[in-house]
């Protein structure tokens, strides 16, 4: 009988089931085998950006040359490579894997929750040095100067805003629109760290990508600042309002503000990029951050990406049931 059920939900529901597959195999094996740095698709695009950058970025042009300049390397680097992949999915005779490869590379940055544990780890042990050479490759801004409340006010605000940008970001485009529309948001957001718009270099440059950015990481910034509220318990699903409802703070900022104040800490300031020391929003709600501090953050990230992860593994699950309960 238990043959026979399964042969019948593998025959109505095998479509259904592969899709939910599709989206939770990558997240295991992002788990299980994170790809090698020198591996990643998308830190190779990060590369070439740079590379591009190089030669097409003048700071000494007026701020409109600049912004084309930015447009037009922009289209360069996103169009050719996302419409070759796209097409590689419609010829494909199993697109099914290639989806999952996509999935696969663009939540490779989650592996930044184990980094955050050991950038913890290294601080608590006095190892200020090397807190700093972890988190080096993971931000535009400069770490080399950093003190303990730097490395832990950096790893923290990282920590709490790049699940919303690659975890629900990829989840919710492919359940809307498919991989192609998940590669897209990551190529988009792979390029806005490497111009980073609140460094004086790209300030025009990546003016187009940064409001692109925006508008299209709107839905997932919402969605992880209400995940992170249902965590944080019931009261701050109205308090959150209350500490997001400042019309110039960015998504990015709303969700900085908000982590400090559900963990009492101090987020955001002064920040170097390539030695110019610039001035952002203080979100100050309590203490300095320290080591123990990071170790909070996570908690509060990890249930939060738990509370998701468990809704997406739980529509199959009751489907499967409900379905051997009418078979039955």
């Amino acid at each position: 009988m238990l043959a026979t059920f399964i042969d019948k939900l593998l025959t109505e529901d095998g479509e259904l089931l592969r899709y939910f597959a599709t989206m939770l195999l990558p997240l295991l094996a992002v788990k299980l085998l994170p790809l090698p740095v020198h591996l990643q698709p998308l830190l190779w695009l990060g590369e070439l950006a740079n590379a591009l950058t190089a030669k097409v970025l003048h700071t000494n042009r007026a701020a409109n040359q600049q912004a084309l300049a930015g447009i037009l390397a922009l289209l360069l680097l996103v169009l050719p490579f996302w419409v070759i992949s796209s097409l590689l999915l419609y010829l494909a005779v199993y697109p099914w894997f290639f989806e999952m490869l996509i999935l696969y590379f663009c939540l490779q940055d989650l592996r930044f929750i184990r980094i955050a544990s050991e950038i913890s780890h290294t601080l608590q042990a006095q190892d200020k040095a090397l807190a700093r050479r972890r988190l080096s490759s993971w931000v535009i801004r400069d770490t080399q100067e950093l003190s303990e409340t730097g490395i832990a006010k950096t790893t923290i605000e990282l920590l709490v805003t790049l699940p919303a940008y690659r975890l629900l970001a990829n989840l919710l485009a492919y359940v809307l629109l498919g991989a192609p529309a998940c590669l897209l948001l990551a190529m988009l957001w792979q390029l806005q760290q490497c111009w980073w718009s609140q460094a004086p270099k790209y300030r025009y440059f990546s003016q187009a990508l940064s409001w692109a950015n925006q508008l299209l990481f709107w839905l997932p910034l919402w969605l992880w600042r209400l995940s992170l509220a249902i965590n944080g318990g019931f009261p701050w699903l109205f308090k959150r309002f209350v500490i997001v409802q400042y019309p110039e703070l960015t998504g990015y900022q709303q969700l900085c503000a908000l982590s400090a104040a559900m963990l009492h800490i101090e987020l955001g300031g002064p920040q170097k990029y390539a030695g110019n020391k610039i001035n952002s929003n203080r979100y100050c709600f309590g203490n300095l951050p320290s080591a123990p501090d990071i170790d909070r953050a996570l908690s509060l990230v990890k249930a939060a990406m738990a509370f998701w992860l468990i809704l997406l593994s739980a529509i199959p699950v009751i489907w499967i049931a409900l379905r051997w309960f009418y078979a039955h």
